[in-house]
C-alpha cells in the first residue's frame, strides 16, 4: 500500500456512542498537546451537559503506547499511519457518519485515502506542512533557499536549531534531502537518511521537541538563546517576530 507522506491528522471515534452524549455522560479525548483551546471544551460541555475527559500526547508513539496498557477513549486524533495500524490491529469502531453532519463539507482530496478508503473509521481533522521555518533578522532567506534541507548540516547554525521530535517526519527530512521518495522501502535507502541525521545531530546539535515546543520557545526567546532554524510542526508557533518559511511542499488544510 502507498504511504501517504504528509502528516495528517484525523478525527477518529474509538468507542463513541449516543450515551456517552448523553445528559451527565463522561467524553474521553485524547489528542495532541496545544491543539485544542480549553475554552472550546468548556463551551462543548455547557451546550451538551457532559463532562470531558481531556488528555494529551505528544506523539503517535506515546499514543500508541497508552493504548497498549489498555487505557480506552472515545475520540483518538492518530496520524494517517498510525490510523492504518489501529484499523490492522482492530483496536477502532466504525463511524456512525449518520451524526457527523459536516462531513460532506470536506475537501474531495482529503477523503478516501489509502490508509480508510472510504472513512470507515476516520474523518481528517488537520492537514499540515512539513518545512523549515526560519527567523529572517538572524538567516538569509536566500542562503535557507540555496540550501533547503542540507542548511541542517551547515554548522553556522550549531547550537540554534529546533527538530520536531517525530521518527516518521525526521526521516523525511534525510530522504527528503538525499533526494530520495519519503515513501520508500528500500533498506538502503532508510540506512542512507539514518546516517544523513546522524551527521546533522553532530553538525548542528538540534534540541529535539514535541508537544511543550511553544512553551519551550517562549522560554528560549526571552532568554535570549536566539533558536533561528526550526523544522516541521514548529512553523505556526511564534508570533510577532518576523519569519520566513522555505518548503518541499504544502497541503492544504481542513476540518
Amino acid at each position: 500500500m502507498k504511504k501517504v507522506w504528509a502528516m495528517l491528522l484525523v478525527f477518529c471515534l474509538l468507542a463513541v456512542s449516543s450515551a456517552a452524549l448523553a445528559d451527565g455522560g463522561v467524553l474521553y479525548v485524547f489528542n495532541w498537546g496545544e491543539y485544542m483551546d480549553m475554552e472550546v471544551i468548556h463551551n462543548f460541555e455547557k451546550e451538551y451537559n457532559v463532562v470531558v475527559k481531556y488528555s494529551t500526547f505528544e506523539s503517535n508513539e506515546d499514543m500508541y503506547t497508552k493504548l497498549m496498557t489498555g487505557a480506552a477513549y472515545d475520540v483518538l486524533f492518530p496520524s494517517d499511519y498510525m490510523v492504518e495500524r489501529l484499523i490492522r490491529e482492530n483496536k477502532l469502531q466504525p463511524l456512525d457518519k449518520s451524526v457527523i453532519t459536516n462531513a460532506e463539507g470536506l475537501a474531495e482530496g482529503v477523503k478516501n485515502l489509502a490508509f480508510d478508503p472510504d472513512n470507515t473509521y476516520s474523518m481528517p481533522y488537520l492537514w499540515q506542512t512539513v518545512g523549515i521555518l526560519y527567523d529572517t533578522t538572524k538567516v538569509d532567506p536566500e542562503a535557507i533557499e540555496e540550501q533547503g534541507w542540507d542548511a541542517y548540516h551547515n554548522p553556522e547554525y550549531a547550537g540554534h536549531v529546533y527538530v520536531y521530535n517525530s521518527e516518521r517526519d525526521g526521516f523525511l527530512l534525510g530522504l527528503k534531502a538525499l533526494g530520495l521518495s519519503v515513501n520508500t522501502t528500500s533498506e538502503a535507502d532508510l540506512e542512507a537518511a539514518y546516517n544523513w541525521l546522524r551527521e546533522m545531530d553532530k553538525t548542528v546539535r538540534p534540541s529535539y521537541v514535541s508537544g511543550g515546543l511553544q512553551r519551550r520557545c517562549r522560554h528560549d526567546h526571552a532568554g535570549k538563546r536566539g533558536h533561528e532554524l526550526l523544522h516541521p510542526e514548529a512553523r505556526h508557533q511564534h508570533r510577532g517576530r518576523q519569519h520566513g518559511y522555505s518548503r518541499e511542499r504544502r497541503q492544504s488544510g481542513n476540518g
